[in-house]
């Protein structure tokens, strides 16, 4: 078994390629009192900056792992960029998990009044104490959920 973490570093990178960024870096800098920062370095293109080259920086504060400060600080520019050049980042596994429950929440009715229908059924079969027009309503029911 194994578990893939797209990590906000790795959409960032297609972000840059997609945009045709020509420049991000990752940064780790030391300040004056001994404290590190982490950030993300980009340039922009000139086209989005009317022909001047722009650079932005995006910051974030150390954590426990030294690799969680360049998540954040990517995330940061994730959402910077976003509003620069109009684009989205969908999470497809979110978008996933959303149509199965979605779909489980309009199935599950149908497989139980399909369950429901099916007793009746046998019921009426085995001991013909159950109306057919009990039987009929409840078919009509399923087939007007299903459709």
């Amino acid at each position: 078994m194994f578990a893939i973490n797209l990590s906000y570093i790795a959409i960032l990178r297609e972000v840059v390629v997609r945009c045709n960024l020509p420049y991000v870096a990752c940064i780790h800098e030391i300040a004056d009192d001994g404290s590190h920062v982490y950030g993300i370095e980009v340039e922009l293109t000139p086209s989005v900056q009317r022909g001047i080259s722009k650079t932005l920086f995006f910051w974030a504060p150390v954590s426990v792992s030294n690799h969680l400060p360049y998540e954040a600080a990517a995330l940061q520019a994730l959402i910077g960029l976003q509003r620069i050049y109009d684009f989205l980042v969908i999470d497809y596994s979110i978008h996933g998990l959303q149509l199965y429950r979605s779909l489980a929440e309009r199935l599950f009715p149908v497989a139980n009044r399909g369950a429901h229908l099916a007793r009746l059924v046998l019921a009426s079969l085995e001991e013909d104490t159950v109306p057919s027009s009990v039987v009929l309503m409840y078919a009509q029911q399923l087939l007007d959920q299903v459709s």
